[in-house]
């Protein structure tokens, strides 16, 4: 019986714990996202110091490479900055419409998440200014 009310008091508190709320949706992985370009510029830095023909045009499609892929993570790191702000932002300009959507619940009336992630208006379909996601 008491391992039965420590695990409903170990459950109960868990819920009361988990707080839906407006998250950013880039943030997930951003420390990784940020160890990973740190360790691909070091290791770009690294390669430059090879001089040899035979390793040259490998190295150069090699960079070119890493180029993109830091060009990429940087967008991703960008994204989640100015996601950071403009929540911030929305959160000071417009309190209750932050609390309103801070609290929507589902249909077994509990609160949910609500990810937001700001997007290049190059990376939304011709005429749309948003679109939702919805998971179960």
């Amino acid at each position: 019986m008491k391992k039965f009310f420590l695990t409903v008091l170990a459950i109960v508190l868990i819920h009361a714990l988990v707080v839906a709320e407006i998250k950013n949706g880039y943030a997930a992985n951003i420390n990784e996202t940020k160890l990973l370009v740190s360790h691909l510029k070091e290791t770009l830095a690294e390669n430059r110091n090879l001089n040899s023909k035979s390793v040259e045009k490998l190295k150069n499609r090699q960079i070119k490479k890493m180029k993109l892929k830091i060009d990429s993570l940087e967008y991703f790191i960008f994204y989640y900055e100015l996601t950071k702000e403009l929540l911030t932002q929305f959160k000071v300009i417009a309190p209750d419409l932050y609390n309103e959507i801070d609290g929507i619940e589902n249909d077994n009336d509990k609160q949910t998440d609500v990810y937001v992630k700001f997007v290049h208006a190059e990376h939304m379909n011709m005429g749309q200014n948003a679109y939702t996601v919805m998971y179960q």
